[in-house]
């Protein structure tokens, strides 16, 4: 909107006069009608969307709560804004409220913000198509890994337990001096297989390596589908493709090897 004096080039403002002087320029009178029409009309628009606006808020009284602690896959989690500043839940009748966009993006969420519809989208779009999309399930014993070694971390977390420290959340440890080895009834209906492996030592009384780690998938017919000269005291995340195998063997050297965190995905 445009605030000023209007003044004519005399003392006084006459219907007649062909110019008049706004905020100390001189304007003809058709184009600052035109400049007031214009403004008026955006004014107008201004106060209709804020009205709209405002007709879907409802006031309320919430408080920030600095108490609550959050935890992210066992650590310690803070919510922050774009700029780093942190943000915290808000408390309401009992329910606590969480940061949506900093609580989806931490999960891997994509969020999209769609001004014009005043949607907020978590993951894919309305309309978006999503391409290979994988969808995974647990190698439990049910599917052919052997139960008396599958352990979960809620039961026995020190089988689990890798020597770097890192706790699986299932999997499958090493009870032997040689190795262990796996096997999965993937039935051709499985697209990937992935897994984390600890690769561990494998010594003899004297404290020698005996043999040369490595772990390898095999298919039904002992063809090899990937194999990884491995290292001793080091984590491997694998993910291989097994859309024509009928039974998948996993092989790991070392008896304090864990094949942690199996997964089937189609």
């Amino acid at each position: 909107m445009f605030y000023g004096m209007i003044t004519s080039e005399f003392d006084c403002l006459s219907l007649c006069e062909k110019k008049v002087l706004f905020m100390g320029k001189w304007f003809s009178k058709k184009k600052l009608a035109i400049m007031f029409t214009v403004s008026m009309v955006l004014l107008m628009f201004s106060v209709a969307l804020n009205v709209s606006a405002a007709s879907n808020l409802i006031e309320i009284t919430a408080y920030f709560n600095k108490s609550i602690k959050m935890v992210l896959h066992g650590k310690a989690f803070e919510p922050k804004e774009a700029g780093g500043t942190n943000i915290l839940p808000i408390t309401y009748k009992g329910t606590t409220y969480l940061p949506m966009r900093a609580i989806a993006e931490a999960v891997g969420l994509k969020v999209t913000w769609d001004g014009k519809t005043q949607t907020a989208y978590l993951g894919t779009t309305e309309g978006e198509v999503v391409k290979d999309q994988i969808s995974y399930i647990k190698a439990s014993p049910e599917l052919g890994g052997y139960g008396p070694r599958y352990r979960l971390k809620s039961r026995e977390p020190q089988l689990l337990t890798a020597g770097n420290g890192t706790v699986f959340e299932f999997g499958y440890f090493g009870e032997n001096q040689a190795g262990q080895s796996e096997y999965f009834n993937t039935n051709f209906e499985y697209d990937k297989f992935k897994v984390r492996i600890w690769s561990d030592d494998n010594k003899d009384d004297n404290g020698n390596y005996e043999y040369v780690p490595d772990i390898e998938f095999t298919d039904e017919n002992g063809i090899s589908v990937k194999k990884i000269d491995a290292e001793y005291g080091k984590m491997y995340d694998i993910e291989i493709d097994i859309k024509d195998v009928k039974e998948l063997k996993v092989w790991v050297r070392g008896g304090k090897s864990i094949i942690g965190e199996p997964m089937l995905g189609k």
